[in-house]
C-alpha cells in the first residue's frame, strides 16, 4: 500500500505551501484508494475464474442466483462467459449502503443500452452466430434481496427455480445469525445436488495472514463507532461449514484463490444434501425443526410413486 507521510506539521510561510501539502496528502490519499480498488477488481477474477468451473456444469437455461450483487461486477462477467444461463443479480444484503441496490439498477440499464448493433461486414454466418449469443446473455431485472431475513427469501424468491448460488465478498458485512439465515434460505431454495458457492476473506479454522486481522479489526473498529449498529467482521471457514451442515449442505471443497495485498480469498462450495429447516428468528415456524427424512419423503418419493402408478 501507498504509505500516507503526514503534511502540515512543519512551520509554512505562506497560504499557498499549506495549500500544496494539502494537495499532496489528497494525491496519496487517492492513490492508496485507486490501489485498493485495484486489488479488490484483481480479487473478483480470480474469484470467478475459481467458480466458473461449476457454472459450466449447469444445463443450459439453468438460473443463477446472485446474493449480493453490489455494483454488479460479478454480474456482468457471468453474461459475458455464460451467456446459455440465467443470472438474477440481487442487493440489499449485508449492513452496506442501502444505495448500492439503485446503483446496480442504473448500471445494468446502462449496460442495455450501450448494446453496440452488429456491424454489417460481418458474414451472414458470424452475424448469426453473434445474434445468438447476444440473446441468449440472459440477465434478468436485479431483485431486493436481504438474504438474512427469512421473510425477505419468502417475499422475493418464493417461486423461483435456482440451479446454483453465489455470493462474493459479502459475508464479512454479515452477523453470525444472519449468514445463518443465509444458510437457511439458500437451502431452501436449491434443489437436492444444488451447489452454493460463497467466496471472499475468511479465516481458516482460525489462522489469518497478518493483512486480514488488520482488515478484520479495521471492519470491527468501524461497526462498533457507527450509528446504524453494524455487525462487521470475519468469518471462519469452519463456522460456515458448520452452520451450512445444519441446514442440509455438504463441504465438496474450500480453497485459496490467489493472494493480492498479502492476503488470499477462499472459496467455498457446498452442495445440498438433503431438505432440512431449523427455526429461525423473525420466521413463523422459530423454534420448530422439521425432520429431513420426513420431508424428503413428501416431496420426492411421493412424486416417484405416483409416476409408477400412472401406467395403471
Amino acid at each position: 500500500s501507498v504509505p500516507l507521510r503526514t503534511v502540515g506539521n512543519e512551520p509554512t510561510d505562506t497560504a499557498n505551501g499549506q495549500q500544496a501539502g494539502q494537495a499532496n496528502e489528497e494525491d496519496q490519499i487517492d492513490a492508496c484508494l485507486k490501489m485498493a480498488a485495484e486489488g479488490e477488481g484483481i480479487r473478483m477474477t480470480m474469484a470467478f475464474q475459481r467458480m466458473s468451473h461449476y457454472f459450466a456444469e449447469l444445463k443450459p437455461g439453468s438460473l443463477v442466483l446472485e446474493v449480493g450483487s453490489r455494483a454488479g461486477d460479478m454480474t456482468l462477467m457471468f453474461a459475458e462467459r455464460f451467456p446459455d444461463l440465467y443470472i438474477l443479480p440481487t442487493e440489499g444484503t449485508g449492513e452496506a449502503s442501502p444505495s448500492l441496490f439503485m446503483l446496480l439498477q442504473e448500471r445494468l440499464a446502462l449496460r442495455r443500452d450501450q448494446k453496440r448493433p452488429m456491424s454489417k461486414k460481418r458474414s451472414k454466418k458470424r452475424g448469426a452466430a453473434a445474434d445468438s449469443a447476444q440473446a441468449r446473455s440472459r440477465i434478468l431485472p436485479p431483485r431486493h434481496l436481504d438474504a438474512s431475513v427469512p421473510k425477505s427469501w419468502r417475499n422475493k424468491m418464493s417461486s423461483q427455480d435456482i440451479s446454483c448460488i453465489f455470493c462474493v465478498n459479502v459475508l464479512h458485512y454479515m452477523s453470525p445469525l444472519g449468514v445463518e439465515n443465509l444458510l437457511q434460505g439458500c437451502s431452501d431454495h436449491l434443489p437436492i445436488g444444488g451447489h452454493l458457492l460463497i467466496c471472499g476473506p475468511f479465516f481458516n479454522n482460525g489462522e489469518a495472514a497478518d493483512s486480514l486481522l488488520i482488515y478484520d479489526a479495521a471492519l470491527r473498529d468501524f461497526a462498533a463507532t457507527s450509528e446504524r449498529k453494524l455487525h462487521w467482521g470475519c468469518h471462519d471457514v469452519m463456522q460456515i461449514v458448520a452452520s451450512g451442515s445444519k441446514v442440509g449442505f455438504s463441504l465438496v471443497a474450500h480453497e485459496e484463490t490467489d493472494g493480492v495485498g498479502g492476503h488470499s480469498w477462499i472459496l467455498i462450495v457446498l452442495r445440498r444434501e438433503r431438505i432440512e429447516r431449523r427455526g429461525l428468528e423473525g420466521d413463523p415456524g422459530s423454534g420448530r425443526r422439521q425432520n429431513s427424512a420426513s420431508d424428503f419423503w413428501t416431496s420426492h418419493s411421493i412424486t416417484a410413486v405416483m409416476a409408477e402408478l400412472r401406467p395403471l
